[in-house]
């Protein structure tokens, strides 16, 4: 059944690029959400003859809430059926790739296999992202705006890839492969990232691979490790400016490095002073200009304008948001978004759930070696990069992101339930069955401490 989950990601990672190159029909853009509803009608069938699979109830109360706050957000604005469509099309799609591992635990191999084709997709990026950069270089144009890889977005590219290299990273530190594997495999990923000009992946990356690191490594080469990483981010980084460089210095008449250390530059570029109407707002107005907006009005603040009254939508006009021209330039990442459509309450939830998703993944890792703990620990990263960018991204326009996300998250926390609730399941440490006599390995006696354990 991982076979329909292969084809999914497929589709989110590849769809859209080979149909914007001409390679398949305007129609197989909507793949990615067609086998989310295959995949969707797969779990339906299992949960019903394995109820006991389902997602433990901490989730299941996360999402019931903000489902009610959604039903009321949506009558309370009067919000129109196709654009409720429209939202439920961006909210819940890759809602099936997050309950898939609970229903279909993977094993080892599987895993393994999962892992090397996400990197495989990661290294793909690279002919395609350098053909992109060489072109816009042809038409006399420096920017890296249109080097989007298969993804579709500059930014997402780069996010994209950083998620990719937290699996990298949590194999390193689960000792799956050595220092020069994890320095070569790091290079190849995030190489595109040196050719579109996303500043942020000198914040993202380094915090996500750093935090791996500190929290997946043994005790005792736990320094070692995070030593090791440094030295790879130092490598990595020289080369990733020198590059940077090449393209934005012609273009700006300044380096990277130099963009950080002029005054005002950053500010102006985190922040462009913008309001209500604006059409374009820096990352922070982003954030902030809707928390104030909606604290103006209580309905507004607890409820929002409605799930999909902001967005823009493919489907056409008759489901575009009735309020997206007006709120267009502060919908500039996921937190403003969710702020303004869905209020403040549901963007507190949705920060909530991103910091149990990075809880239970750093548990899982703990309880699970091989490539079950990778998967766990890259969960652990991945979480820490999307708490991160929440105002950098609206990322509910990317399905490569949401759908990669949320299989990641579904395969950390489905391996943290088995550990903690004793459900069986292929991937897990050790299955734990009801009433089985455990051996003498299993409970720590061995001939060595047989003869110092006392009668109680």
């Amino acid at each position: 059944m991982y076979f329909l989950l292969i084809v999914t990601l497929s589709t989110a990672f590849f769809a859209r690029h080979l149909v914007k190159s001409e390679i398949l029909p305007s129609v197989a853009s909507y793949l990615p959400e067609i086998c989310s509803l295959i995949m969707a009608a797969v779990i339906t069938f299992r949960a019903f003859q394995n109820p006991e699979r389902i997602a433990r109830a901490a989730y299941l109360g996360l999402f019931a809430a903000l489902a009610l706050i959604s039903l009321g957000g949506i009558f309370v604005n009067d919000v129109s059926a196709g654009i409720v469509f429209a939202a439920l099309r961006s909210y819940l799609v890759a809602l099936p790739l997050f309950l898939f591992p609970f229903f279909y635990p993977a094993d080892e191999k599987t895993l393994r296999r999962a892992f090397w084709f996400l990197i495989l997709c990661a290294i793909v990026q690279i002919p395609v992202a350098y053909e992109q950069r060489m072109f816009t270089s042809f038409q006399g144009e420096t920017t890296g705006d249109w080097t989007i890889g298969t993804i579709g977005n500059s930014g997402m590219l780069s996010i994209f890839l950083i998620l990719i290299v937290c699996l990298v990273t949590a194999a390193y530190a689960k000792r799956i492969f050595g220092f020069f594997s994890f320095f070569i495999l790091t290079v190849l990923v995030m190489f595109p990232t040196m050719l579109n000009e996303t500043k942020a992946t000198v914040l993202l990356a380094p915090t996500a691979m750093l935090v791996i690191l500190a929290v997946g490594s043994d005790k005792g080469a736990r320094v070692k490790s995070i030593a090791l990483g440094t030295v790879v981010l130092l490598l990595f980084g020289t080369i990733f400016v020198q590059v940077y460089d090449y393209f934005m210095v012609p273009r700006w008449g300044y380096g990277l490095v130099d963009f950080f250390l002029m005054e005002g530059r950053v500010e102006g570029y985190l922040s462009k002073g913008a309001t209500v109407g604006s059409s374009k707002a820096g990352h922070l107005d982003g954030l902030l200009q809707p928390i104030i907006h909606v604290h103006q009005e209580i309905v507004r603040w607890a409820f929002g304008y409605g799930a999909g009254n902001i967005s823009d939508s493919a489907l056409g006009s008759q489901f575009r948001g009735r309020y997206f021209a007006q709120f267009d330039g502060l919908s500039v990442g996921t937190a403003g978004l969710l702020i303004l459509e869905l209020g403040f309450p549901a963007f507190i939830l949705a920060l909530l759930f991103v910091v149990m998703i990075a809880n239970d993944s750093f548990r899982a890792s703990e309880s699970n070696e091989g490539m079950t703990g990778v998967f766990a620990l890259a969960a652990t990263g991945a979480a820490s990069v999307m708490f991160l960018m929440i105002v950098y991204k609206n990322v509910l326009l990317s399905p490569a992101i949401c759908f990669l996300f949320a299989f990641l998250a579904g395969q950390a926390v489905s391996c943290k339930r088995v550990v903690s609730t004793g459900l069986p399941a292929k991937g897990a440490l050790m299955e734990v069955t009801p009433n089985r006599q455990l051996s003498s390995r299993e409970l720590g006696i061995t001939r060595g401490n047989l003869g110092n354990s006392r009668p109680v």
